[in-house]
């Protein structure tokens, strides 16, 4: 690999965050639901009604998002893509940090 000044690595990565929309924090989980039918016999049964969810955390705190089945595909994309991004930030932080020294090694 060719020597990279900080700002190469900037616009580097930024043209390649731009590639991983959409983003999505958190986890994708199938729960199954009770739900407010006093007959159900579903919920009798104990099986549940299946939904999905977005789950994160804000401000500390554990949060949940109903996610409708006709978004899961797309969600789920979403969460991994987040991941993806995790794997750029640690190649972004080691390209940046060989652009510092090498910037330092030119002066």
């Amino acid at each position: 690999m060719m020597s990279q000044t900080p700002e190469d690595v900037r616009k580097w990565f930024l043209k390649e965050v731009e590639k991983l929309w959409p983003l999505a924090g958190g986890s994708l989980s199938l729960r199954k639901n009770r739900c407010i039918r006093p007959n159900c016999l579903i919920c009798q049964s104990g099986e549940g009604h299946p939904a999905y969810a977005l789950h994160t955390r804000l401000g500390g705190r554990q949060t949940s998002l109903y996610v409708p089945d006709e978004l899961v595909e797309k969600v789920a994309v979403a969460v991994q893509n987040r991941k993806k991004l995790q794997e750029l930030l640690v190649e972004a932080g080691r390209r940046y940090v060989n652009a510092l020294k090498a910037q330092r090694k030119k002066r």
